[in-house]
């Protein structure tokens, strides 16, 4: 992607951007709701804790690259 002068490209390109932060800002609240899940089977001792808190830390960590 090469930086642009032409208003129309940057204009497309903000609306793209607010897309993807709307996306995201909404996606935020399910990340959310499964680490509260995850965090609930690791209370009740889920017999399968180890993958339970594999699989939360591989949400969050890719999570965390898009914000």
């Amino acid at each position: 992607m090469t930086i642009t002068d032409d208003i129309e490209e940057l204009a497309i390109m903000r609306h793209r951007f607010e897309g993807f932060e709307h996306e995201m800002n909404a996606n935020a609240s399910k990340v959310g709701v499964v680490n509260q899940l995850a965090r609930q089977l690791l209370q009740v001792e889920h017999p399968n804790a180890t993958d339970v808190v594999q699989r939360q830390n591989d949400l969050n960590t890719r999570y965390a690259v898009f914000v």
